[in-house]
């Protein structure tokens, strides 16, 4: 009885929890980028051009959500599944996972910049997402051809 009434408690509470993540980066990317921009505006008066910083800034955010996010993810996923906390016979679970990992960046942080009001922030951000939408067109054929393959072969 106390056993259950424990089970659905942690039931809930991992409910409650899976909120927390996806608020907290939104509110850590929103001050990282506010911050950014601060620096890259002191940078701009002592004479430094802004282009190259987000040049820079989408070659760094690309290369991890594009590249290492959808590797780091495999690996997650198959230790998971090795250590059985994943269902490894549920194909189209283990391939709605695999896809996530490889997804662009959501437009949630440019909203929330936005309703901050931080438009030059906004902008910056939205500049680098343009940039690795169109980036990922490429990588997302590539990583959902692994994936398949993955999946269907049972490697996972």
């Amino acid at each position: 009885m106390v056993w259950n009434g424990l089970l659905k408690l942690k039931h809930r509470w991992g409910d409650a929890g899976a909120a927390f993540s996806p608020c907290a980066t939104l509110g850590l990317a929103g001050r990282f980028m506010a911050s950014y921009m601060q620096r890259n505006e002191n940078s701009d008066s002592a004479g430094k051009s802004g282009e190259g910083s987000i040049l820079a800034a989408t070659f760094w955010v690309s290369l991890f959500k594009l590249i290492i996010t959808p590797i780091v993810g495999i690996l997650m996923l198959e230790g998971f599944a090795m250590a059985g906390l994943l269902p490894v016979n549920n194909m189209l679970l283990m391939l709605v996972l695999l896809i996530e990992c490889c997804m662009p960046t959501a437009q949630n942080l440019v909203l929330l910049l936005q309703v901050q009001g931080q438009m030059e922030a906004t902008n910056f951000a939205a500049r680098i997402m343009l940039s690795q939408y169109l980036l990922s067109t490429v990588t997302i054929t590539g990583f959902l051809t692994i994936f398949l393959n993955i999946v269907i072969n049972g490697v996972v």
